[in-house]
This record gives structure tokens, C-alpha cells and sequence, in this order.
């Protein structure tokens, strides 16, 4: 612990030395990167990082521990519900592929029934089938959605999973069921029912793993799912997210865009995993959790009418100690190890206005996740941050402290609380609503802001004024801003037009007379900055004088 702790603390010296270093054309030492807890050899750092050899994932420890967390997903879901997990829906991404050696492929593998075949260097080349004599379960089949770095770090990996997925699919129901074989089977009968050839329809019956079309990083659904005044059923959002991410990777059709193919895939799906071994973020403080895996959740049960799949973490944040932990628990856990505890709120708010926009983050990512999972969430979660950022429980100056750092995050924390209250994720009595609509409006007032453009929002926070003062004051503020934003809509399409008509009569090449009188521009302007600085520099001294 000691060492660690020195090790972290030479880092910032570390890395000031290495960059003086590499200037000099030097040798940086090469490290790993990655989670100090983790891995306690990424620090000091400063070093020249790597990340993962892919063709030795996963290693025969991360097959171990990938395995284990199969069986207590297993165990849990068992418990839970009497039964299997028929498909399990897993969201890959890079960053955890690296920092786990691959837990999550090593999980993929086993639920299906598969093994790694590891060469004498440690290298996984191959997959074979355990035979359902040692495995004694049904073969539970998988849907994989592969963030864009996954995708990147690990195609290798994405193809033993596919074949993975082909053998299992191919072997024989037997004692214990296949859910891979039946599922394959199911989504035959979907395609040609579809219009899809008999032959066209078996050859992509096996695909499981689907991603961003054309390369694409991000599944665009997050930006949709923020704007919550345009739309009101969020089956809207699991459309994007479909058409978004329905690129197949399987043999033949390798980054094909086919989203009907990823919605027949994920018929059936009962249960989403994603993996967590960083302790930097959480699913309420790191957006692209509810955008990924709770944007697979939400198409899950968009396409299964409407019934949610159960959500779970593999935590593998602490060493030698993994486990599963349901979605709910996790969110809950780092509420109140953070954004609900006194200790860490005083201590972010010595930060200024930099703390202001991590608490706006969770708000909104905690909205995002009632999109996403409405029933992950419970109501006292909203009430709880109610009690501390509007009522200041804690007695921590948590107004006050908004205010003089950052008014609009505090507005727009007010606003995503009223949101959900009109979303219906939060049934907030009219008490409460209405607290809540008065300290919106009088931040947005006092502090000069624009109001949300989001019109329902508005009509809901004149509905809950009872000051009539109060309510007029924020109808004219609505009407100042609508008025800024047509100014300005004007504007942009006077410069969009100008734009147009100026590149119409540019010639292809300029004339000397142009360069001429451009070389002057940039002289006048350097004259200017130079001037500006001499002045700056006689002011200076005068002033020390």
C-alpha cells in the first residue's frame, strides 16, 4: 500500500520527465495502462503504454474467472426466476477487453458451451464444444453488441466468437435443451417469414454479434433519448438504436448493415451483462453505460413486447474477488458512496465550478436510464437527490455554492428532476413538483438564463407556478429567448445564403490582387496583436511603478 501510494505520487514528476524525454528523442520505457487499484504496475507512470496481445485472449486465468462469473450469472438468474438464462445479451467494449485479458469473451464462450484451445505460446486460435456430459446445462446462447473499440482492439476475437456460436448451434439438443440451436431455428422461420430465401435466411441464422454501421463509434440513440420533448413513446429511440447498430459480423457478412437481422437476433433475450473493472466510472457517472447497455436493454424489450431483460454488472474491480452484481445495486452503490454522501460532496465542491457539470452528468444519466430501463430505478433515488440539491439536507451550502460557481447546471439538474416527474419515472406529489418549479424558475430568472426549449416542459412549469408575479416574469423570459433563438435562426440563414453566393462567385484559384490584399489582412492583424501587447506591457509597468 505504501509503495503504491509513493509510486502515485511520483507520477505527475514521471510524466513531465518523459515528455522532456521524448522532445529529446529518448527512450520512454514501455508499461502497461489501464487501473491503478487494478493493476498496481500502471503507476508510476510516464511510461510508453501497451495494451493486449488479442491472439493470447482469453488467457487461461481470464477463462477461469470468466467461467465463474458464468456459472453465479447462472446460479442467480436460477434463483431468481426457477430457470435458465435462455440468451444473454452482452455489451463489449474495448477498455474492459484490455484491462480483463478478455473475462468477457471467456464468459461468452462458456455459457455457450465452448472452450478455448490454447497453442503452446498461450495463443487462442481455435474453439471446441464441451460435451454436454461435463457441461450438464442447457447451452445458453448470447447476443453481442460490440462497441466501436472492441471492435477495433479484438476482430480476431469477434470471429472465434462467431464460430463459437456455430458450433454450438450445430450441436444436437441432447440431454440438458440448446438454446442456441433453438434460437437459430426461431430466427429461420422470422427471416423467410420476412421474405428472406430459405438458403439466405440459414446462412444468417447463426449471427449474434452486431455493431456500428460504417465503422461508427457511437450508437446515436443517446443524443435522441437526451432530447425528451421530441419524442414520447422510447420505442422511437430503440428504432435508431437498432438501425444504428445492425451492422452483422459473421463469416461471409462481415460488417453488413442489416438491422431486421440484429431485431430477429435478439428475440428471446432475458438478460444483459456489461463488464466493470475500472473504478473511474459507474453507471451513473459515465454516460455511454446507459447509451450502450442500457440502449440493449431497451431494444430488448422493445422487440420481446415489452418485458425487460434483468441487467447485471461483472464487477472485476478488485483482484481475485469477482462477482456479479444486478444493475440496480450498482447504481444505488455509487449514489450513495457519491453523489448522496456529505463527504464526497464537500470535498468535490473544493473543486469550483469544475464539480459543478459531474453532478449535472449524473442527473441526466440517471434520466437516461429511466429511458432505458424504467425499472431499474426506484422512486426514493429521485426523492434522495431532491433532499440534498434542493432541500440541502446535509446543510452544505449546496445552493449557494450552484449559484457562484455554475447556476445553469443547477437549472438544468432542477429541469431533469421535472422531467422525470412529466415522464412519469418519478410520481412526485404536487408538494414537491412544486418546490421544485419554483427554484427552477428563480435560478433561471435571477441568474438571466434561457429557459428549456423544451415546449411540454415549459407548459408543465407554468402549470405548477402558483406566484402569478413568478409565473409572468418566466413567461416573458420564454418569450425573450424564443425571440434570441429566431434572431439567430435569421442570422445563420442570412450567413448560409451569403455563404453560398460568395463561394458561387470565389474563382477556383485566386487572383494576385486577393493574396495581395490577404497578406494585408494578416499584416493588420499581426500589427494590431503586437500593438495590443506593447500597450499591455507599458500599462504593466506603469502599474508596478
Amino acid at each position: 500500500m505504501l509503495k503504491a501510494r509513493a509510486d502515485l505520487l511520483q507520477s505527475t514528476d514521471s510524466e513531465l520527465a518523459s515528455i522532456l524525454n521524448a522532445f529529446n528523442g529518448g527512450y520512454i520505457t514501455a508499461g502497461p495502462g489501464g487501473d491503478p487499484i487494478l493493476n498496481p504496475a500502471t503507476v508510476p507512470t510516464g511510461k510508453n503504454l501497451y495494451g493486449i496481445d488479442p491472439e493470447r485472449t482469453p488467457s487461461k486465468e481470464s477463462y477461469a474467472v470468466g467461467k465463474q462469473l458464468a456459472e453465479e450469472l447462472i446460479q442467480s438468474k436460477l434463483r431468481s426466476s426457477g430457470k435458465y438464462p435462455e440468451k444473454v445479451a452482452f455489451s463489449l467494449w474495448g477498455g474492459e477487453f484490455i484491462r480483463t485479458q478478455g473475462v468477457n469473451v471467456a464468459q461468452i464462450f462458456y455459457l455457450l458451451g465452448v472452450e478455448p484451445v490454447w497453442d503452446s505460446r498461450g495463443r487462442v486460435q481455435d474453439v471446441r464444444l464441451i460435451p454436454m456430459s461435463e457441461l450438464k446445462r442447457p447451452r445458453i446462447d448470447v447476443v453481442i453488441q460490440t462497441s466501436g473499440q472492441f471492435r477495433s482492439a479484438a476482430a480476431s476475437r469477434m470471429k472465434l466468437i462467431d464460430k463459437a456460436v456455430m458450433l454450438a448451434a450445430t450441436d444436437p439438443d441432447g440431454e440438458f435443451g440448446n438454446y442456441v440451436r433453438s434460437n437459430s431455428q426461431e430466427i429461420t422461420r422470422v427471416l423467410i417469414a420476412q421474405g428472406m430465401s430459405p438458403y439466405d435466411a440459414k446462412q444468417l441464422a447463426n449471427a449474434r454479434i452486431f455493431g456500428g454501421v460504417n465503422g461508427n463509434f457511437g450508437t446515436g440513440a443517446m443524443g435522441m433519448a437526451q432530447a425528451t420533448g421530441q419524442w414520447e413513446d422510447s420505442g422511437e429511440i430503440a428504432e435508431l438504436y437498432l438501425n444504428n447498430m445492425g451492422a452483422i459480423y459473421t463469416e461471409g457478412h462481415w460488417g453488413e448493415h442489416n438491422p431486421e437481422m440484429f431485431k430477429a437476433a435478439i428475440r428471446n433475450t432475458d438478460t444483459v451483462v456489461q463488464s466493470r473493472s475500472s473504478n473511474s466510472w459507474g453507471p451513473l457517472s459515465l454516460d455511454h453505460v446507459h447509451e450502450f447497455t442500457g440502449g440493449l436493454n431497451l431494444v430488448s424489450r422493445h422487440v420481446n413486447g415489452g418485458k425487460d431483460p434483468e441487467a447485471f454488472f461483472n464487477d472485476l474491480r478488485t483482484p481475485g474477488a469477482a462477482k456479479i452484481q444486478s444493475a440496480r445495486e450498482a447504481a444505488m452503490v455509487e449514489a450513495h458512496s457519491t453523489v448522496l454522501n456529505p463527504k464526497y460532496i464537500s470535498e468535490m465542491m473544493q473543486e469550483g465550478a469544475a464539480a459543478t457539470g459531474h453532478f449535472q452528468e449524473v442527473f441526466r444519466n440517471t434520466l437516461g436510464w429511466e429511458i432505458m430501463k424504467p425499472d431499474m430505478l426506484e422512486d426514493h433515488l429521485w426523492q434522495q437527490y431532491k433532499d440534498v440539491y434542493v432541500d440541502d439536507k446535509h446543510h452544505l451550502g449546496v445552493k449557494t455554492f450552484f449559484e457562484q460557481n455554475n447556476p445553469a447546471a443547477l437549472q438544468d439538474m432542477t429541469g431533469v428532476m421535472l422531467e422525470a416527474i412529466r415522464k412519469d419515472f418519478w410520481q412526485a406529489d404536487e408538494q414537491t413538483t412544486r418546490q421544485i418549479v419554483d427554484l427552477h424558475v428563480k435560478i433561471t430568472l435571477k441568474h438571466d438564463l434561457p429557459p428549456t426549449d423544451n415546449p411540454k416542459l415549459q407548459a408543465m412549469i407554468q402549470k405548477y407556478l402558483s406566484d402569478p408575479e413568478l409565473r409572468k416574469s418566466f413567461e416573458q423570459q420564454v418569450q425573450k429567448a424564443a425571440e434570441a433563438r429566431k434572431a439567430a435562426d435569421k442570422i445563420k440563414a442570412t450567413a448560409e445564403v451569403n455563404g453560398m453566393q460568395l463561394k458561387a462567385q470565389t474563382p477556383d484559384r485566386p487572383e494576385p490582387g486577393d493574396t495581395v490584399m490577404a497578406l494585408k489582412v494578416i499584416g493588420a492583424i499581426i500589427a494590431a496583436a503586437l500593438s495590443a501587447i506593447i500597450t499591455g506591457n507599458i500599462i504593466r509597468r506603469r502599474k508596478r511603478k
